[in-house]
């Protein structure tokens, strides 16, 4: 009681006219606390040249440093400013390189605790979690983008969240999977997550996909009814076709598909490829068929068409993709191929970008418009805006400290409703220094953090991950 008492007095002596003071920036030369990386930075106003036409904020993770530690980018747009902030993702792995890097022992783990890498970002049910390889999610604080605690969502998970969330927006339901790997006696198995507008998981799965004991899971995908899995074994890649009531299940060979198409392009064996990601998947009514698009590993995009357990169709969309974002309507595709961006309606490029940098994984705000970054060189990169019917450029504007262009990556985040000013979140950064300083490690932390101010201090209610 009475150390709470203490920081609830460093808490409150820090309040100001609108809340917490207001803390300087490290570009401007303010002091560096909670031994900050060279890349990380603090929340800074960027200077924009033209207004962006979007309202809300931007949440982007990776690319990884050198080590393989995974970072967060966040960008609000508000009607006044642009506001762009940068911090690495507190793991536990990236604790405990952080300890060797200033000559201390690293603390031993428990065996059961994930080192994995934070590779995917999930902003669901106004939370924002950090994603690893491997083991469950990191909660973080969606203003200071500090790092909260790893989260088992209120006990709803065991030990395993896929680095990948899938939504579908008309029944407003976020999706994921759990992949257990097999033992000496057990098959690995895949078990399909539902979770509503409120985070609650919306049925226990009953049954399991059993597959084979040297199977892996590759990435996976939702449609209206079913779920496609895309696994590999030594020898094969195949499409598990699951109904969403876990009724029955299928598997179909995509070898000699993948094989098939290299042939009809090109004689010489370097043109061969296998299937490394599902970009989407959804069900066409009218042909009563389910059409699963993939990326290959050497930048093809393409569209199967699937009728009853039958491959029937393979179309090539695109060639040299780097990543690829699907609309909210699912009508469209948004691939980004180097310095272009491509939409692709109907299995065909109708709209191009073509820019002076890199252009990196778009990321879909509404109906009309699309956030991507634009890695121009080592010295500059750059959030810009684009409109969904053309490809128009409409606004951009340089983040406060250049990215390295990571290729093949997944796609960012978008919070409509989260605008937090300058100030709310300096005061976020501010109340992010106090807890640090109560405890080094933020796993380690007890009770809820979400920055919002003093008042979610003392009444930490529902924002400790549960």
């Amino acid at each position: 009681m009475m150390v709470r008492v203490v920081v609830v007095f460093l808490v409150a002596c820090a309040v100001g006219v609108r809340g917490l003071v207001a803390v300087s920036s490290p570009l401007s030369g303010g002091r560096r606390c909670c031994s900050f990386d060279a890349e990380e930075y603090e929340a800074v106003e960027i200077a924009v040249d033209k207004k962006f036409p979007v309202r809300g904020t931007l949440f982007r993770a990776g690319p990884c440093d050198k080590k393989g530690n995974g970072a967060f980018l966040a960008v609000t747009f508000s009607d006044e400013s642009v506001i762009a902030r940068m911090r690495f993702v507190r793991t536990a792995g990236y604790l405990q390189a952080l300890r060797e890097s200033q000559g201390e022992k690293p603390r031993a783990l428990r065996p059961e605790t994930p080192t994995g890498v934070a590779a995917a970002c999930c902003y669901w049910a106004d939370r924002l979690f950090a994603l690893q390889d491997e083991g469950q999610p990191y909660q973080m604080d969606p203003l200071s983008l500090g790092t909260q605690k790893m989260s088992d969502l209120g006990g709803q998970i065991d030990k395993a969240f896929a680095p990948r969330t899938r939504v579908l927006n008309e029944e407003k339901v976020l999706c994921n999977v759990e992949f257990t790997p097999g033992g000496l006696f057990f098959p690995p198995t895949l078990s399909f997550l539902e979770f509503d507008d409120r985070f609650r998981l919306k049925k226990t799965p009953s049954k399991q996909v059993k597959l084979d004991k040297d199977e892996r899971l590759l990435d996976w995908s939702p449609s209206e009814s079913r779920y496609a899995a895309l696994t590999k074994t030594p020898t094969t890649t195949s499409l598990r076709i699951t109904p969403r009531t876990m009724t029955s299940s299928f598997r179909l060979s995509l070898d000699d598909d993948a094989d098939d198409d290299a042939d009809d392009d090109a004689d010489d064996d370097a043109d061969s490829s296998s299937y490394v990601a599902i970009v989407d998947c959804f069900d066409d009514d009218e042909k009563d068929s389910l059409v699963v698009d993939v990326l290959t590993d050497n930048g093809s995009l393409r569209r199967l068409t699937i009728i009853g357990e039958t491959l029937e169709k393979t179309v090539d969309m695109a060639s040299n993709v780097d990543c690829v974002t699907v609309a909210s309507d699912r009508k469209s595709l948004y691939a980004s191929a180097g310095s272009s961006l491509l939409k692709i309606q109907d299995s065909k490029i109708v709209a191009s970008y073509e820019g002076q940098g890199n252009v990196g994984p778009a990321t879909v705000v509404g109906d009309d418009h699309l956030l991507a970054l634009i890695h121009c060189g080592d010295s500059r990169t750059e959030i810009a805006a684009f409109s969904t019917s053309n490809l128009a450029c409409i606004a951009s504007a340089p983040l406060p400290k250049p990215l390295p262009f990571a290729g093949a990556c997944l796609d960012g985040t978008f919070a409509p409703k989260l605008v937090p000013s300058l100030e709310d979140l300096r005061a976020a950064e501010t109340l992010m220094r106090l807890y640090a300083k109560k405890s080094r490690e933020w796993n380690e932390i007890e009770g809820g953090f979400s920055g919002l101010g003093i008042k979610s201090f003392l009444f930490p209610k529902g924002v400790s991950g549960g």
